[in-house]
């Protein structure tokens, strides 16, 4: 692995740390200056452990980092024509509410009274990092989420280029062509909602796993981003547990690396779920009405045509990619890439979500559709660049003979 994205994923790793050490530090009462040097000591460890078998990576070529650098300067200066002051909806009346909660170490659960619009059931990623941050500096200011929406989107199409710019220049370049002409993305990166937190953790994911083959001990990292995931939103759980169950085999068999890495998260998330966490209303809201709208076709047409819309208005290059390999792959009799079938079996559960869902379909959609495909379209740039740029694409999916 490039050293330039090991560094991109100590950057995911280091605010999921900070997130989690944060919450846990939390519940017994810690002030912040004992929560702060236990959270600088885990992210020295955690440098040092990444960065052991480190080795000075080749001089970067000026071309390659010209435009980047350039490409990022492009993203940035949308980005700020595109931003809402205070985020969009969700963020103001829940993210950003439920860092305001977590930045005070008296009354911070009181949040799991605000049941009516807040969602106190959603993952705690995003707002405890930002409540971390608002305790050391003294006070929430909203220049705080916007910054670290700003990097993690920044690092979405950085570690995707620094991933192939060794590859292929030319197809590094128009992947970062395709991250400046979509404002969709930019326009969610600058949300101040979770998304594109966790489109990057399941991007970080596939990296990883695509260079466990080589080395084992990426299967940590792999596991450790899928339990960031579920850290991160009730999405993410689903999105995990797919990745799990493709790659069974090879999570089974190095059950010991992948308990290293998804135990920390996990841990967090479990005394979150069961501890104070309302039932997410989805899942206690299920009754034979909506299980009845399994055979409800005009819903499968309704989210079908919604779905359509959004990528065609805002994915539409993605979707000519995805028709032109998957009709390639039938001509040629040969399966699609298992990275490709993975991402279109988590779309087949976000569709899945819809047909039960106990709220106004038309309403569920327009507020939500847009979102799961934004947490999607990195993966799905990523598996069609890196195959582009002659990568093998296998991964460590030949870690054991299947």
């Amino acid at each position: 692995m490039q050293s330039d994205s090991k560094h991109i994923l100590y950057i995911g790793l280091g605010i999921g740390c900070i997130s989690i050490l944060y919450y846990l530090l939390l519940i017994p009462g810690l002030p912040v200056f004992i929560i702060a040097p236990v959270i600088i000591a885990a992210l020295v460890f955690l440098y040092r452990w990444l960065n052991k078998d480190y080795h000075p990576a080749v001089q970067n070529n000026i071309w390659r980092m010209a435009i980047l650098a350039i490409a990022l300067v492009m993203i940035a200066d949308k980005a700020d024509g595109l931003v809402d002051k205070h985020g969009q909806w969700d963020a103001w009346a829940i993210w950003n509410l439920h860092a305001h909660y977590l930045a005070d170490p008296v009354y911070w659960k009181n949040m799991f009274r605000n049941l009516e619009h807040a969602h106190p059931d959603y993952p705690l990623a995003l707002p405890a990092t930002i409540a971390f941050f608002s305790r050391l500096a003294g006070g929430f200011h909203m220049l705080m989420p916007y910054t670290l929406h700003v990097l993690i989107m920044l690092c979405i199409p950085v570690l995707i280029y620094t991933e192939l710019y060794r590859k292929s220049l030319l197809v590094a370049s128009l992947m970062l062509l395709l991250f400046i002409n979509n404002d969709m993305f930019i326009t969610q990166g600058v949300s101040q909602m979770a998304d594109t937190m966790l489109a990057f953790f399941f991007l970080a994911a596939f990296v990883c796993f695509d260079y466990a083959k080589e080395h084992r001990q990426m299967i940590i990292l792999t596991s450790a981003f899928l339990g960031l995931c579920m850290w991160t939103k009730n999405e993410g759980i689903l999105l995990s547990l797919v990745f799990i169950l493709f790659h069974a085999k090879v999570f089974v068999f190095e059950w010991k690396r992948v308990l290293y890495g998804i135990a920390l998260p996990l841990i967090a998330l479990l005394v979150f779920k069961l501890g104070y966490a309302p039932a997410n209303d989805l899942v206690s809201r299920q009754s034979a009405e909506t299980f009845n709208n399994i055979t409800d076709w005009s819903r499968y047409e309704q989210i079908y045509r919604s779905w359509m819309d959004t990528i065609n208005q805002h994915y539409k290059t993605l979707k000519y990619l995805v028709v032109l390999y998957l009709l390639y792959c039938l001509l040629r009799r040969k399966l699609p890439d298992s990275r490709l079938l993975l991402i279109l079996t988590c779309l087949a559960g976000y569709f899945m979500i819809y047909i039960f869902s106990h709220q106004d379909l038309e309403w569920h959609l327009f507020t939500s559709a847009h979102r799961l495909l934004h947490q999607l379209m990195p993966v799905t740039v990523y598996v069609f660049a890196h195959k582009f740029a002659g990568a093998s694409g296998k991964g460590a999916f030949q870690l054991i003979r299947l």
